[in-house]
């Protein structure tokens, strides 16, 4: 990690053993509150900061600054999969079926996007992915997760707030450290597998880092990680055919990254 130092590192993985988390202020309601919204919801501060994407778009982060974000925003990732979790595996809406496999939670999904995308014209080789997804059941690929945790199938740093200006950077200067703000990167958020999460899609060495190590050791959960990407892939690709959505920057991405993701599905191993 670029000019970051061991006692850096340490105080920041200290700092989340012990507990520690980046969320809004909690504004609970009581009273009027609840006849005006009949269900349990939370009304949080709006945190300040910037984007994290937009601060590393704005090239005002060094190295150092970028390698120790990366670091905290994974330690802060872990922390919520490990605090954040559940009894069944699934979407919210799915809290009465009582779905305890990953495996069963997660490939309907995969194939109702599958049947959606084949629908809408995106050009696929169907056969071949739904040949491939039934080797991958036979061999119980996904069912190497046991605890359901809660996981962003599209969160992305666009979700992470850091205190940063876009015209002067980071107060303090290029070697103070950049706060995280707000860390909630819970759309389009289910019960699942940290390794379908997206922050986890490409990550850099100081976020495996600050997460506490690879997620992906063995070739299989490559391959499961690989079939994560077309679903994510897919979701956009479908989002935005839905919205009108012509080509734009994340369509390119989604289409490119679908296509390469499809062709390494064809000799990927699931064992």
């Amino acid at each position: 990690m670029a000019d970051v130092t061991l006692e850096d590192a340490q105080k920041i993985l200290d700092q989340h053993r012990g507990g520690s988390t980046v969320l809004s202020e909690f504004k609970p309601l009581t009273g009027a509150g609840f006849d005006l919204v009949p269900f349990p919801y939370l009304l949080l501060s709006h945190p300040r900061g910037v984007s994290l994407s937009a601060a590393r778009a704005s090239g005002k982060l060094s190295a150092r600054q970028t390698a120790l974000l990366d670091l905290r925003t994974g330690a802060y990732l872990k922390q919520l999969h490990e605090r954040v979790q559940n009894d069944w595996f699934g979407l919210p809406t799915q809290d009465k079926d009582e779905l305890y496999s990953w495996q069963e939670a997660f490939t309907p999904l995969l194939e109702g996007l599958l049947e959606d995308a084949q629908a809408a014209g995106i050009a696929l080789p169907y056969e071949d992915l739904r040949r491939a997804l039934s080797r991958a059941i036979g061999f119980f690929l996904f069912d190497d997760c046991e605890v359901p945790s809660l996981v962003s199938f599209t969160g992305s740093a666009d979700a992470v707030l850091v205190d940063f200006d876009l015209e002067t950077g980071a107060p303090g200067g290029e070697d103070a450290e950049v706060a995280v703000t707000s860390f909630v990167p819970v759309s389009h958020a289910l019960w699942g597998d940290p390794l379908l999460e997206t922050l986890l899609l490409d990550p850099s060495e100081a976020f495996v880092e600050g997460y506490g190590g690879p997620l992906i050791v063995f070739a299989r959960q490559k391959t499961k990680r690989l079939w994560y990407t077309v679903f994510l892939s897919l979701m956009v690709l479908l989002q935005a055919m839905k919205g009108g959505v012509g080509e734009n920057e994340k369509v390119k991405w989604a289409t490119e990254t679908l296509e390469k993701a499809v062709e390494a599905l064809k000799n990927a191993p699931c064992y």
